[in-house]
């Protein structure tokens, strides 16, 4: 059971949306429309209606990440992820808050063994949370590129430093997140994509899978 709050059996593509793993399409290539069992309606941005089955996880072992260029709908970067039965495509659109931080802590992630991938998207106290977590045995796993010290952020390998940037200046906002998004694309292409153009395959593959059991994982400074 790799899927969050429900069983599948072939394998499926899949998006990250409204904090959720979204599947708008079926195994047999029909799309999830207001017949479909246990589909959700969400409205889009741009004001359109979007039926998916939705779960709150996806979990097993991240066989690749690989770039995907698209002029119809945006480019996106698609992670590979294999439990022992199934096999399953999460795409990620490269400008979204979700791929900016499954990127940040992928390289903390040990390949050779499975991962909780968590969305989330929430309100609290006047505060709006994205992002996702990633779990992997009993640790919630941190950025590579960021920690928090003392409710203050300090920045590590080189990732650019938000100076001199006023967060209520939507032009200075956008020019910082295109440093960013330039900075993990170049990540991506020298640090992680490497890794699974040589990643082995795992040994005793079953054992890794059924050797791992959820656990409580301790709420930290950014919930989900």
């Amino acid at each position: 059971m790799a899927l969050g709050n429900a069983r599948q059996n072939a394998r499926i593509y899949l998006s990250v949306g409204f904090g959720k793993i979204r599947q708008k399409s079926l195994s047999n290539g029909e799309k999830v429309s207001s017949t479909t069992p246990d589909a959700v309606k969400r409205t889009t941005q741009g004001g359109a209606d979007s039926w998916a089955v939705e779960y709150d996880f996806i979990k097993g072992i991240i066989e690749n990440v690989f770039y995907k260029e698209d002029e119809k709908y945006g480019n996106a970067y698609e992670v590979i992820v294999s439990d022992v039965a199934d096999e399953y495509q999460l795409s990620f659109k490269e400008d979204s808050r979700f791929w900016n931080d499954f990127i940040k802590k992928l390289p903390n992630v040990n390949l050779r063994e499975q991962v909780k991938i968590m969305p989330y998207d929430f309100e609290s106290k006047g505060h709006r949370y994205v992002g996702l977590a990633i779990v992997q045995g009993e640790v919630k796993l941190k950025s590579f590129y960021e920690e928090k010290v003392n409710d203050t952020w300090k920045y590590l390998n080189n990732y650019p430093e938000p100076v001199g940037v006023d967060w209520k200046d939507k032009d200075d906002v956008k020019i910082y997140m295109l440093k960013v998004k330039k900075y993990l694309r170049k990540e991506f292409n020298e640090r992680i994509k490497p890794l699974f153009d040589h990643k082995p395959i795992p040994k005793d593959f079953e054992d890794v899978l059924e050797n791992k059991v959820d656990v409580p994982i301790p709420d930290d400074d950014l919930p989900f």
